[in-house]
């Protein structure tokens, strides 16, 4: 996939995969930006209905304007490839930051980024988007505070309370990436 360009979008690198797709940074060759690419599996959208419901949800998730939510820029398909495009948030995942601390992040920095999820949480849910997916893998800590953060899978209310229990593994200045579930 490095090297391929998809619509007017140039793969540089895989940043990160999970069960929902692969995410890669690429350059936007119309504006001259880095971008970030959620490449669906193939056949996750099997049929017009559930490439139909895909649609409705990336623009409902378009729709968010939040400092820690990534901004959905656009869905589009390629070769039988379906993909979102995301602002691309540079940083390192909070697991990342955890193993790199090894051990527990000061109280005071877990307090700081897990008030920031739940802000983002928050609008989501008065958005009517639930997380279905949370964990230190999918929050994005940005070497900048209050750099744009992302929220990157589809938000879930109960997540909240296990984001509240694990604040004490998180960093200031997280972001959280978006992706979706059947």
């Amino acid at each position: 996939m490095i090297g391929r360009t998809l619509s007017h979008y140039r793969v540089l690198e895989q940043i990160g995969a999970g069960g929902m797709g692969v995410v890669h940074r690429a350059r936007d060759e119309r504006l001259g930006r880095d971008v970030a690419l959620k490449m669906l599996p193939v056949g996750a959208l099997a049929d017009d209905a559930a490439r139909e419901r895909f649609r409705r949800e990336a623009l409902a998730l378009s729709r968010l304007n939040h400092p820690h939510i990534a901004t959905i820029y656009d869905l589009d398909r390629q070769d039988g490839l379906d993909f979102l495009v995301l602002e691309y948030i540079p940083g390192k995942t909070v697991a990342e930051k955890i193993a790199a601390a090894r051990g527990p992040l000061p109280e005071a920095e877990a307090v700081s980024i897990g008030s920031q999820i739940a802000e983002a949480l928050e609008e989501a849910h008065e958005q009517g988007i639930v997380h279905g997916d949370l964990s230190c893998q999918n929050i994005i800590v940005t070497p900048k505070p209050k750099q744009s953060p992302a929220l990157m899978k589809q938000l879930v209310a109960e997540e909240i309370d296990k984001i509240v229990g694990f604040a004490k593994h998180y960093i200031e200045n997280a972001v959280v990436v978006v992706s979706f579930r059947d």
